[in-house]
């Protein structure tokens, strides 16, 4: 049986210290990465007691109110950019 395993010669002591130093350490590491998740605890942010839920009908300076996005002209697509020319009936009552 010894025979088979000739070709590989047997590890000395400071290979297998080597691999048992890389083998706890790499374990400690997944033990601690699995309590202890990279990025902290997510926490959300109450909503201030200042700001006023929307009433009926309100939809600006309210907490779920309407929220206004600035794009530039550029970034949007042909067909949605804002028409130059006037409209018919305006041109006709010059």
């Amino acid at each position: 049986m010894e025979d088979r395993y000739a070709d590989y010669p047997a590890a000395t002591w400071h290979r297998r210290l080597v691999v048992t130093v890389l083998a706890v350490t790499t374990a400690i590491a997944v033990i601690l990465t699995i309590i202890y998740p990279p990025g902290g605890v997510k926490r959300t942010r109450p909503v201030p007691a200042d700001a006023a839920r929307c009433t009926a009908g309100q939809q600006e300076d309210c907490v779920g109110g309407r929220a206004a996005v600035i794009v530039p002209v550029q970034a949007l697509p042909q067909a949605a950019r804002p028409s130059t020319a006037q409209p018919p009936a305006a041109a006709a009552s010059r």
